[in-house]
């Protein structure tokens, strides 16, 4: 397959600015930018077992190609190009506009999971959104961001939670580094380019698509309406979170810019999905 590895470096960057964005994943992008599945596969070459297959089979030029790894790497590139150069932007408005941008990501989220997850959700996978919607609500409840600490073994597995998430289309990993209590500590993490909390976070990623990529995959290939119809409905539920951080502080906020930044929230994932389909 020709690659044009500039235009991949730009789909990976694309890619990367939406994984910043709570509310609209980086698979999400690749699916509309044509590159999920080979995404996918490319990722599910690097397991163990194909390791194997490459050692013991006599075409090992053929085997190697499937890794992608000239593909993978401007993808990547792109990706953590992204990342690190709109942290900043991103870390600026939260330290100084934080409850605003709140409520911004509130009404993006709740848009882009309702047009990007409509389809998915049937009278057939009704039963699977309640049980997603309750258990994305029960967050409230169970007070997630005292679950997961700062230790390091802590960050670590914030990576496998954020890549599980960021593996399926529509569910954004940054969402739910966003709801542990964990989104703004990573993203000052990259921005002070503190390089044990980023070298813990990235191996939780790498564990967290080495250990479940396999099983996304087979899941989205047997129960896909099933798989998402559950999970954008837990999304759904879970912005609870967001929503009374948002109240507990809205005493020193404006009331009417809160809403305002909520509506532009609206407005702006409306947009977004609509020039992306």
């Amino acid at each position: 397959m020709k690659n044009n590895f500039f235009i991949i470096y730009i789909k990976g960057f694309l890619m990367g600015v939406c994984e910043l964005i709570p509310g609209i994943s980086g698979s999400t992008m690749a699916l509309f930018l044509n590159l999920y599945e080979r995404l996918i596969f490319s990722l599910n070459s690097y397991l163990p077992h194909n390791f194997y297959k490459i050692i013991k089979s006599k075409n090992r030029k053929k085997e190697i190609q499937k890794l992608e790894i000239p593909f993978l790497f401007f993808l990547i590139l792109g990706i953590l190009s992204a990342v690190f150069s709109f942290s900043h932007l991103l870390g600026f408005f939260i330290e100084n506009y934080r409850n605003y941008i709140f409520s911004l990501f509130v009404g993006f989220i709740i848009i882009s999971t309702f047009l990007q997850g409509r389809h998915s959700i049937s009278i057939k996978t009704i039963k699977y959104s309640i049980v997603g919607l309750l258990f994305g609500i029960s967050l409230i409840f169970l007070s997630p961001k005292n679950l997961i600490g700062s230790s390091s073994f802590e960050i670590l597995i914030a990576g496998i939670i954020s890549i599980i998430f960021g593996l399926l289309p529509g569910i954004s990993g940054s969402f739910m580094l966003l709801i542990l209590g964990k989104y703004e500590f990573i993203l000052n993490s990259i921005r002070n380019f503190d390089f044990q909390i980023i070298f813990f976070f990235l191996i939780g990623i790498i564990i967290g698509t080495v250990l479940f990529v396999s099983i996304i995959k087979t899941l989205l290939d047997k129960h896909h309406k099933k798989l998402l119809s559950f999970f954008f409905a837990f999304v759904l539920g879970s912005i609870g979170v967001l929503i009374l951080e948002i109240l507990h502080n809205i005493s020193q906020v404006s009331l009417p810019l809160v809403s305002l930044y909520f509506v532009l929230g609206l407005g702006l994932g409306f947009l977004l999905n609509f020039f992306m389909k």
